[in-house]
């Protein structure tokens, strides 16, 4: 039947299509060559995804820049700050003597303190004199004070004793980097504000065990002589830790740390306390997972409770 219309023509019919006049159009013209949407669509996200890594690599080359330059810029800082400090010092004690007084018995006495007691403070405070005198002269990169068999708790009479080893460590030798080990005595706010101030880019070594600190003094000291301190190597701390907040504080000050191989965390948590494990998850399995040479934890009341996270990190750390 007809349609009162012209039929239908093929677009490929190349005979079949004219213009306006009648004349034959072009057959690419007419019917230009088909491209497959879903090809070109690939096409243009090839184009873009070679365009965005080429702008992600400009932009970690950037980011790296960045990040060594700040590291020379706080090392800078480092360098600078303890310089300051070393010339404050040496102003004032251009010629130096231990000036700290002697601490008379009866003080102790007067304290209620025993003769153990006594004996052991008195021990104390002739160590820090003779370490003291020893780094002035150059003799000397170990501070080793331990307190044997009694806990010594500060006394603002100790104050200008910390003062002198505090300077002392300032004004050690050039270059070389200060061992520390305190065990067995109290440090309160003012020695740890003396020692943050000398610590500062000297300290390659630094164990606390035992100390009292009042709350977070202790981790804030801790993680304030690691970020200052980026030659460190070891790091013990053996104080009671609050809390789990506290404890992934620490333990992320460690992993970030460039250097720390060596780590002792020994009765960090009481018992009852269940963040042990998150700590040492922390540690052994973070995706920046350091190969420590020493890891000691003892007394820490950490429970695997059938997890082989130790023995599997044993097993990969060819260290």
């Amino acid at each position: 039947m007809a349609t009162g219309g012209s039929k239908k023509r093929r677009l490929d019919d190349h005979g079949a299509a004219a213009d306006q006049d009648g004349s034959p159009l072009a057959a690419e013209e007419v019917s230009p060559r088909l491209v497959d949407v879903q090809d070109a669509q690939l096409l243009i996200d090839e184009r873009i995804s070679r365009v965005e890594e080429s702008m992600q690599r400009q932009v970690d080359a950037l980011v790296g820049a960045n990040a060594a330059l700040k590291n020379q810029v706080d090392d800078l800082k480092l360098e600078t700050g303890d310089l300051r400090r070393q010339i404050q010092v040496l102003k004032k004690d251009v010629k130096w003597t231990y000036s700290a007084p002697d601490i008379p018995t009866s003080h102790w006495i007067d304290q209620g303190h025993d003769a153990e007691y006594i004996a052991e403070m008195r021990k104390l405070v002739k160590k820090i004199k003779k370490t003291s005198e020893k780094l002035r002269n150059g003799e000397e990169i170990y501070v080793n004070l331990r307190a044997s068999g009694v806990f010594l708790a500060h006394d603002d009479v100790l104050l200008p004793h910390w003062s002198e080893l505090s300077d002392a460590i300032q004004l050690g030798g050039e270059g070389d980097l200060v061992k520390v080990i305190i065990h067995g005595i109290q440090l309160n706010q003012s020695v740890i504000e003396m020692f943050s101030q000398s610590l500062v880019s000297k300290c390659g070594a630094i164990d606390l065990a035992n100390n009292d600190f009042m709350n977070q003094d202790g981790v804030n000291f801790a993680v304030e002589v690691m970020r200052n301190n980026p030659r460190m190597k070891a790091f013990g701390f053996g104080n009671a830790i609050q809390n789990e907040e506290i404890a992934d504080q620490l333990c992320r000050s460690i992993m970030i740390h460039p250097h720390i191989h060596s780590l002792s965390l020994s009765r960090c948590c009481n018992e009852g306390d269940t963040f042990g494990y998150t700590m040492l998850k922390t540690l052994l399995s973070s995706s920046t997972s350091k190969s420590f040479v020493k890891l000691y934890l003892m007394r820490s009341h950490i429970r695997t409770n059938g997890c082989s996270i130790l023995p599997d990190y044993i097993a990969t750390n060819t260290h």
